[in-house]
């Protein structure tokens, strides 16, 4: 039986303090499409994560499709914007497929959060909220990424994210938060705003208030 051969290329992610990322240097160099799981069928082409056996688990097998974003700095322009938001496939925390194509037609927000952070348990809550009221228009997409997952913390965020209940979109981010890297993420909560034509609005981290939030949703509206 031929082999099924895994490659994997992520850039590995750096020292985490509890709302910021660093030792992220490598990464800015990486301006062409970055596959963080690859799978190489019998003939050599190469796969979707749809090729690997679907499970349930806290971290999954990622795929980037497209240019990666600059990290976002601590201050001036951000230069991710106007630029297209790269491609996630991936699976949810059952392992059922999920993509996330920016320029399908509908703005995004995605929101990487991570299962051991204060500020995220905070936010998330907040969010699941202002969907329900409304607050959040429903002509935006709403994402959430699970991301750097440490298992040592506790709170898995499966659970949590079921806790807080959480309805919308969940992509599973594997063990390098290779999606997380893509989006240029270097602190938590990190939202990011994709228009209808796939280019990147604006992009935050740390904890948003509703009025803060509803004037960077306007972007798009």
């Amino acid at each position: 039986m031929p082999k099924v051969a895994i490659v994997v290329a992520a850039v590995v992610l750096g020292a985490l303090a509890v709302t910021v990322l660093s030792n992220r240097g490598s990464k800015s160099a990486v301006t062409t499409t970055v596959t963080a799981t690859t799978v190489a069928s019998a003939n050599g082409s190469p796969a979707s994560t749809n090729a690997l056996a679907a499970k349930p688990g806290e971290t999954q097998p990622v795929v980037i499709t497209g240019a990666t974003l600059a990290d976002l700095p601590e201050k001036g322009d951000d230069p991710a914007i106007g630029q297209p938001a790269p491609v996630i496939s991936g699976r949810d925390f059952q392992g059922a497929p999920v993509v996330v194509t920016p320029g399908d037609g509908k703005p995004k927000l995605m929101l990487f959060v991570a299962h051991w952070c204060p500020h995220c348990q905070r936010e998330v809550p907040l969010v699941v909220k202002w969907l329900k009221d409304g607050s959040i228009p429903p002509s935006i997409d709403v994402v959430a990424i699970s991301t750097s997952f440490k298992s040592a913390q506790g709170n898995p965020p499966s659970k949590w994210l079921a806790k807080e209940g959480w309805s919308n979109t969940i992509v599973v981010d594997d063990e390098k938060s290779t999606a997380a890297l893509a989006y240029g993420l270097t602190g938590f909560p990190f939202f990011t705003l994709v228009d209808a034509e796939g280019n990147v609005v604006a992009r935050a981290s740390g904890e948003l208030g509703l009025p803060d939030l509803q004037a960077l949703l306007a972007k798009v509206s």
